[in-house]
């Protein structure tokens, strides 16, 4: 009998959903951790898109497009430029698939592994990763195959959190600390962002930029429900907190956010490249 990956951020279940006993747990999390973003993106797409330097006619490959709601965006300002999505997850395929059945007609979505892209060297003008990196088996390969499949002037942009940029407000400051360094170490690459400008260099890439943005995360439900609850089974479960001190941690971030003096906040950068 094949056992099934508990769900969760950890023990590289990111790169295993079809296999985890609740795939699309991930789903609800992309949709529940994506709302403003979206928002944001469908009513202002320039500003939102600025780094990618959008065009009509312009070919876009989006790896790790999880649901491909934004992607669909991307697609309506490029028309009638190809945009494909890929993921490793059929879960995801699947889903993104569904979603966009009467959405924008150049728009594909198809299983791919980021490791081992399968497309000619120079295929895409645009090519992005978003907070896929940090989980993948061998970052530094799958962003040199980002980087081959770009075209001549066209531009790499690849997002993730620096997982040590979590911070979350906690009396007791020490296991506040405790839990965002427990969380920050159990993601496979959470700090590989770090390394992002200066892998872009190796790949020969040019007018590289660094654009930080700060996500604050102000609803104790959503923290608490997709960072908070399932972090603490996994780190109780492999003994790296004991149960009384995970409980004694949401019961003080709730009555922090009863008192409004709750707060949880991480950095994501997205690194930019052109390939002159």
């Amino acid at each position: 009998m094949i056992e099934k990956t508990s769900t969760g951020h950890f023990d590289d279940a990111w790169i295993h959903v079809d296999e985890t006993d609740d795939p699309h747990f991930f789903v609800r999390f992309l949709d529940a951790s994506r709302v403003r973003a979206l928002e944001f993106a469908r009513n202002h797409p320039e500003t939102a898109f600025a780094h990618l330097a959008l065009e009509p006619g312009l070919s876009v490959l989006d790896c790790g497009c999880g649901t491909g709601d934004m992607l669909a965006i991307i697609a309506r300002q490029v028309a009638p430029g190809r945009v494909l999505g890929g993921d490793l997850s059929n879960t995801m395929i699947e889903e993104a698939r569904k979603r966009m059945a009467a959405g924008p007609t150049n728009l594909g979505f198809e299983p791919m592994d980021v490791e081992s892209l399968p497309f000619p060297d120079a295929s895409f003008d645009r090519v992005m990763a978003s907070q896929l990196l940090v989980h993948v088996p061998n970052p530094r390969k799958a962003f040199h195959e980002l980087c081959r499949v770009t075209a001549p002037d066209g531009r790499v942009a690849i997002a993730d959190m620096d997982w040590d940029s979590l911070v979350i407000g906690c009396s007791n400051k020490d296991l506040g600390r405790r839990f965002t360094r427990l969380y920050s170490d159990a993601i496979r690459n959470g700090l590989v962002v770090r390394n992002y400008a200066g892998w872009l260099r190796a790949e020969g890439l040019k007018n590289i930029q660094t654009l930080p943005q700060a996500f604050v995360f102000d609803s104790w439900g959503f923290v608490n429900e997709w960072i908070i609850e399932p972090s603490l089974r996994h780190f109780v479960a492999a003994g790296a907190m004991a149960l009384a001190e995970a409980n004694a941690l949401v019961q003080d971030l709730s009555e922090r956010n009863d008192h409004g003096h709750f707060l949880a906040a991480s950095t994501l950068y997205t690194v930019t490249g052109q390939r002159i």
